[in-house]
């Protein structure tokens, strides 16, 4: 669902000419049965087409090159690497679910007056914003096409050290319970910022895990690409096809049209009249001020 949703939004804001509907850029030409109207449609088509082609062409040509250059493109074999993708999936899933509580016990100590389903709110939007924001700036400070298993690495070494400042603050508070004497006094002044540290830290560790996600499963989406970019370009190039085919035909028809009229024109077998309809002259109606009868003439 969350790849399908990638797809529709990078889709609308992607560069370059839009997508075809073959099937109903094929109707809109063969419901036409004026040879010149529909020649006129089949060429602004075709144009369009050949813009596609021409720009999906490229792209899985680009594609294609960032595979072969590609050293390593996952952690491990295939299977390997989905149940790594699954294993990353549930913690994420779960460190996500568990930094709304706690930015809630935050904001709420933070801004007094946030009550209610608005503090839910805002904790929501923060943690998925802070692991969003995470993932972002790790995939653009570690952007590596040639090399993604370094990147995984490096992005698994980030939500390794986040992790490990959590579970920090999250010993901290455990002990801070059954403290006592001067160990509890030490470790009051302690609970704020370990807390604090650990409904960031969550998140952040999240957002480290899913951009290792996107690097890992990176291959897989990228043969998915090109095979969806082959089968856009063969249904492009059968629809140039057709169109020439077509245009072709029109040609034809309009050629016999003009043939015939000129023939059925002509009564004396001689060339046919070249010039347009608005250059023929009109028919020669004799005017009653002329005189005598035209039938006797």
């Amino acid at each position: 669902m969350f790849r399908r949703l990638k797809e529709l939004l990078w889709g609308r804001l992607e560069p370059g000419p839009k997508g075809l509907d073959v099937k109903a850029e094929r109707e809109s030409v063969d419901y036409i049965d004026q040879p010149v109207a529909r020649l006129e449609q089949g060429t602004g088509i075709r144009k369009r087409a050949e813009g596609r082609l021409a720009f999906v062409t490229q792209k899985k040509d680009k594609l294609q090159e960032e595979a072969r250059r590609s050293i390593d493109s996952t952690m491990a074999p295939a299977d390997d690497a989905v149940r790594l993708l699954r294993t990353l999936t549930v913690a994420s899933v779960l460190l996500l679910l568990l930094g709304v509580p706690l930015q809630a016990i935050v904001n709420m100590i933070a801004i007094a007056s946030l009550m209610g389903w608005r503090l839910w709110a805002v904790s929501v939007v923060v943690d998925l914003g802070l692991a969003a924001f995470t993932k972002t700036a790790a995939l653009a400070a570690f952007r590596d096409p040639i090399r993604p298993r370094l990147v995984t690495k490096r992005c698994l070494t980030g939500a390794a050290v986040t992790g490990a400042a959590s579970g920090g603050a999250l010993t901290l508070l455990a002990l801070s319970r059954t403290a006592s004497g001067e160990l509890a006094t030490l470790l009051l002044d302690i609970v704020p910022i370990c807390l604090w540290v650990l409904a960031e830290g969550l998140p952040i560790t999240a957002g480290f895990l899913l951009a290792a996600m996107e690097i890992l499963s990176s291959p897989f989406d990228r043969e998915h690409d090109i095979a969806e970019l082959a089968v856009e370009e063969a249904e492009v190039n059968d629809l140039i096809a057709w169109l020439v085919d077509d245009g072709k035909r029109c040609v034809e028809k309009l050629g016999s049209a003009s043939v015939f009229g000129a023939h059925a024109g002509s009564g004396n077998g001689g060339a046919p009249d070249a010039r347009t309809e608005e250059e023929r002259p009109g028919l020669l109606v004799p005017r009653p001020e002329e005189g005598g009868d035209a039938r006797g003439r």
